[in-house]
């Protein structure tokens, strides 16, 4: 069974690892510490859910393991193409995976651990995942949700600064625009979690980032959404108009009312 540890010896293992893709290059440096910074916070996330749901200590630990190596991958994909687009590089989460099988880094677990962290890893970046309400996904929705709630929080901060300083890596070679694209929004409204396939300006991936609030899985997921104020400083970003304040009321509302609704998986403990 996992232990303090185990998870202190892995941390170690990531600070030194990441620490070896520093550079002098002004831009990978500032992408590498992006993602390092990131790792760190979705690790204080998915250990703030997990205590919100009541979570054994072990259970704890397991989480925060997942969250320590959900974006490993991203390290040695930034290197190798100077992009955070798995489309026009590499899946990084696959790759995250086969990174931490090749340094046998979990070998002191369980099988059963090992399992439930590479599950929860290899499917943290999928468009959906399955309906079909098996237990097996529970460590997954944890990880997607610490994910989800700091990419909002990196955005956010992104949108309202990048007059100023801009980062072509959260850019994904999108062109501008100062229009709502009136299909997206219909999307929005109807509550689909869009594809990358279906994005072609810079605001059509803002309402895409918007509608991933419809995929968050706990309460606590939503509360600190709205303490962090991330996603309405998102909103705040696009372009004016009528149908920005239609967004603004439409996703208050979904957000408001899922702060108060009961866990998906409220059987935590069943076995994965």
């Amino acid at each position: 069974m996992i232990t303090q540890q185990d998870l202190d010896s892995l941390t170690k293992w990531f600070t030194s690892t990441v620490h070896s893709y520093y550079s002098k290059d002004p831009f990978i440096q500032q992408n590498i510490l992006l993602k390092e910074q990131h790792t760190h916070r979705v690790c204080s996330n998915i250990k703030k859910i997990a205590t919100a749901l009541q979570l054994s200590f072990e259970e704890k630990l397991l989480a925060e393991v997942i969250a320590l190596f959900h974006d490993l991958g991203r390290f040695e994909q930034f290197k190798q193409y100077q992009t955070f687009d798995d489309r026009r590089s590499i899946n990084h989460a696959h790759l995250s995976v086969e990174m931490i099988k090749k340094a046998h880094l979990l070998s002191s677990l369980t099988q059963e651990e090992q399992q439930q962290i590479l599950t929860a890893i290899n499917h943290h970046n999928v468009h959906l995942l399955p309906k079909d309400g098996s237990s097996k996904w529970f460590y997954t929705k944890l990880l997607r949700d610490a994910d989800k709630i700091d990419i909002y929080y990196v955005l956010a901060n992104y949108y309202q600064q990048k007059d100023t300083s801009s980062n072509l890596a959260l850019e994904f070679h999108l062109p501008k625009s100062d229009t709502i694209d009136p299909l997206i929004l219909q999307k929005l409204f109807q509550h689909r979690i869009m594809t990358w396939d279906e994005v072609s300006t810079s605001t059509d991936m803002k309402l895409l980032q918007i509608a991933w609030v419809y995929d968050l899985n706990f309460p606590f997921s939503f509360q600190e959404l709205v303490h962090q104020g991330s996603l309405d400083r998102i909103i705040a970003s696009l372009p004016e108009g009528s149908e920005k304040q239609q967004i603004q009321e439409h996703i208050g509302t979904f957000v408001n009312a899922q702060q108060h609704t009961s866990p998906l998986l409220s059987n935590k403990r069943e076995k994965h």
